[in-house]
């Protein structure tokens, strides 16, 4: 699609192809993308390995800064949402802030190891194809029963996060939920008065239940 928009340019474009119905695999591609850069194929293999094992330690670093987070006192809200919205300086940041302010411990389900987690999604639902939602719903279930709700954040373009979404408020029913369906004309007002009320309804319902 690239190549094709700027075919009238004078850009040059390189490729990196992973095929597994090829088995072209990932470390494959990267030797062949180190040759097209002009390296060897043991540079482009060992610049993998190092990358891939930082990668590693990262998610690991991630997963024990959440299970930390799970042993805390305040209310905790899981977070369910791609890390490119997630991690967005505006989208998914002034959510998370706007819960911190509120007294909040958000539970971010992208912070986790991910070959762990992904592996937990046929708790919620037996067959989901596409691999991020797959470990989404992996954290969510791993954590649901150490949370006191769930917040969807989801870009309006996206279709199998309109599928996902409808799933967990299908079947999650003892979390309250609120789906957050952004687009670019979104403000960020009307957001922090719905994380408001979504939060007053966690407090309200978690005073019910000590109340007996």
């Amino acid at each position: 699609m690239a190549v094709n928009t700027f075919r009238d340019s004078d850009a040059d474009f390189i490729c990196l192809d992973v095929d597994l119905n090829e088995k072209l695999d990932e470390a494959t591609a990267y030797e062949r993308l180190a040759q097209n850069l002009g390296f060897s194929p043991d540079a482009g293999r060992n610049a993998y390995r190092v990358a891939y094992s930082a990668w590693m330690d990262d998610q690991a670093k991630r997963e024990e800064n959440t299970l930390r987070l799970l042993e805390s006192d305040t209310i905790k809200v899981l977070v369910i949402g791609h890390s490119y919205n997630v991690d967005d300086e505006y989208i998914g940041i002034p959510i998370i802030e706007t819960l911190r302010e509120l007294k909040c411990t958000p539970i971010l389900a992208t912070d986790v190891i991910l070959d762990k987690t992904r592996t937990r999604y046929t708790d919620i639902c037996k067959d989901v194809p596409w691999m991020v939602n797959r470990e989404l719903l992996g954290a969510l279930s791993r954590f649901k029963d150490k949370i006191d709700g769930i917040i969807l954040i989801t870009a309006f373009p996206c279709g199998p996060d309109s599928m996902l979404n409808e799933m967990i408020i299908r079947r999650v029913k003892d979390k309250p939920i609120l789906n957050l369906l952004l687009d670019s004309q979104d403000g960020n007002a009307g957001i922090e008065t719905r994380l408001e009320s979504f939060i007053d309804i966690i407090r309200f319902r978690k005073e019910a239940i000590d109340r007996g």
